[in-house]
């Protein structure tokens, strides 16, 4: 909405507000004198230039993310959560927002209280964000001499990744993962060269994050999220009849679902990733970017990650998969300097909603879980209802503020005693968690399930004869 609808929407308590603040002569008794007056005095860009500093200062943080969304309505609870997140008193924050004319409550669209940012006012916000935050980077016309750029690399790699699943039986083991001989065949194929894990401790960036290196564990998830493929009862990978429609969508409409798909997953672990790419999306046109003043500029957007270091979360996670998904480009200097740049292909991609449709909800506060590959589940101030869910097929292995839950054979068996599904549990846990359940722990579960349904249906059939 913009200054006019905002201010046609709100009550007359919400312009006799703004009137008192800025000391307006204007009647307090008509609704559209408050109307004129205020958007007179709001489009003096004089004015908004002055008075953007006294509702930044303080709450920099919440200016920034607002600043940086496509979005400009806001439901109270978030906003509150911006704000208490800044250690500031969410309630005196929300009123002086309103006071000052940037925030306007509204009920129209939804019934209950959200709160709008003037068309006119977040266009102000972003261009500040964007002034301050570049106006701290090392910039260069010139980048260095050799860079990485994949272009439509990950999805020439998806398609050939089905052409091999089409062609080849690939046998799965018995947590759901490919064997290596096959997997080292697939990767092989690929433009980007990657190798199998050799072991170390992963989980939170994807279901198949454990068992396979990064770019491919993005393009295998991606997969099996849109049901391209699917691992078969029978231990086997396959493709499914809508990776025939896959094979016939353009190269940058592929892009761009991946490039959504990166985005929706990783903003789990990294909840202010929309606003980094749209950050890098925002850049000077035709510029070089120093990576080292960029992640500082970043300041907490960017934190470590339980296993991960910060340097690794911004290098692999962000800098990396922005790379092979052909966003950025990528490359050292002779001092071994790291730069990047928005490709034209990442301006297309981004400048098409990409990032908004991918970021298009706030992260849940009830997402609390963590489970592991190794079948254990991290609860962080769980409440009882999720204590319960959680306990319905796993048992505690460790009290205090961060609780330790242990998946095993027996306690699935009792849960499955007691009348519970594993099915219901999966989806019931994946509710609450912050990442994706690990595709081995999901395929262990169902196969322990389907042992247990087995013994049960050999024992009653013992028993009636």
């Amino acid at each position: 909405m913009n200054l006019a609808e905002c201010l046609s929407n709100a009550d007359i308590a919400t312009l006799r507000a703004i009137a008192d603040n800025y000391q307006l002569s204007c009647s307090r008794h008509s609704k559209l004198a408050l109307m004129q007056e205020i958007l007179y005095l709001f489009r003096s860009k004089q004015f908004v230039a002055d008075r953007i500093d006294d509702w930044k200062r303080g709450h920099e943080e919440v200016f920034v993310r607002l600043g940086l969304e496509s979005r400009q309505v806001y439901s109270a609870e978030e906003l509150s959560g911006m704000f208490r997140r800044c250690r500031d008193n969410a309630s005196t924050a929300l009123e002086q927002g309103e006071r000052q004319g940037w925030l306007y409550p509204t009920t129209r669209d939804s019934g209950r209280l959200q709160y709008c940012v003037p068309t006119e006012l977040h266009k102000v916000m972003q261009n500040e964000t964007i002034r301050v935050f570049y106006s701290n980077i090392h910039q260069s016309e010139i980048g260095p001499l050799t860079y990485r750029e994949a272009d439509y690399a990950l999805a020439r790699d998806a398609d050939l990744f089905l052409q091999y699943l089409a062609r080849h039986e690939v046998p799965l083991t018995t947590g759901g993962s490919m064997y290596k001989r096959h997997l080292e065949r697939i990767l092989d194929l690929f433009e980007v060269p990657e190798t199998p894990l050799e072991g170390g401790w992963r989980f939170g960036y994807g279901r198949r994050f454990y068992d396979y290196p990064d770019r491919f564990a993005l393009l295998y998830d991606f997969a099996y999220a849109n049901q391209l493929i699917e691992e078969g009862r029978d231990g086997v990978l396959r493709t499914t009849e809508s990776a025939i429609g896959w094979q016939g969508i353009a190269p940058g409409q592929k892009q761009r679902s991946l490039l959504q798909f990166y985005v929706s997953s990783y903003r789990r672990p990294i909840p202010r990733l929309p606003q980094i790419v749209r950050m890098m999306s925002l850049a000077p046109p035709n510029r070089w970017l120093a990576s080292e003043s960029f992640l500082a500029t970043c300041g907490d957007m960017v934190s470590e990650y339980y296993y991960d270091s910060r340097d690794s979360v911004w290098n692999r996670r962000i800098l990396g998969m922005l790379c092979h998904l052909g966003v950025i480009r990528v490359g050292d200097d002779e001092n071994g300097k790291t730069w990047f740049q928005t490709t034209k292909l990442g301006q297309q991609l981004l400048t098409q909603g990409t990032v908004a449709a991918a970021a298009d909800t706030q992260p849940d506060p009830r997402r609390v879980l963590i489970v592991q590959p190794n079948f254990e589940i991290f609860a962080a101030s769980a409440e009882p209802v999720v204590i319960a869910e959680i306990t319905a097929l796993a048992e505690l292995k460790q009290g205090g503020p961060l609780q330790v839950y242990r998946l095993t054979k027996e306690t699935v068996k009792h849960g499955l005693a007691a009348g519970k599904s594993v099915s219901s549990w999966l989806q019931r846990v994946q509710s609450y968690s912050q990442t994706p359940i690990p595709g081995n722990v999901e395929r262990t579960l169902i196969e322990w399930e389907s042992q247990y349904q087995s013994q049960t249906d050999t024992a009653t059939d013992s028993l009636s004869s």
